[in-house]
């Protein structure tokens, strides 16, 4: 039983690491091309905007957590400004509504935190900043 599931696992890495290369020899080989056809200029361009992308998705990430970073600093004074105007003191224990803005606002800003961290921790954005070639090779792959 367990020589049956080493087979198969050896066969899957196998199958896997062909299928790999043979996406690698088809990047390749239209990358020749296009230099061959247009020249180093629109490989160079190409390589540019891929590394433009990965850029914009690492600058995304960073203005999500410093979003996240002000709406913490700001929704705790600004909903307790509210609450008090419309709530009276001894009110505060007994109305459980005036929770509601904060938990969604808690909400929304753990899911952002959540997504920049994804984002900003995405090890192929941050290949696609100093390795393009790698990068366009990975997205070649992948589609």
């Amino acid at each position: 039983m367990q020589d049956t599931v080493k087979e198969s696992t050896g066969n899957n890495a196998k199958e896997i690491v062909e299928f790999s290369f043979e996406k690698m020899e088809q990047y390749f080989g239209a990358a020749k091309n296009v230099i061959e056809q247009y020249g180093g200029d629109v490989a160079e361009l190409g390589l540019m905007a891929l590394r433009i992308q990965a850029a914009s998705e690492i600058i995304m990430a960073i203005i999500m957590f410093s979003s996240v970073f002000l709406l913490h600093k700001l929704i705790p004074d600004n909903l307790w400004v509210f609450a008090k105007k419309y709530y009276n003191d001894s009110d505060y224990v007994k109305n459980y509504e005036i929770y509601i803005p904060f938990v969604i606002a808690y909400i929304f800003t753990g899911a952002m935190s959540v997504i920049g961290f994804v984002a900003l921790f995405n090890i192929w954005m941050w290949v696609g900043i100093f390795y393009p070639e790698i990068y366009a090779v990975h997205k070649f792959i992948m589609n």
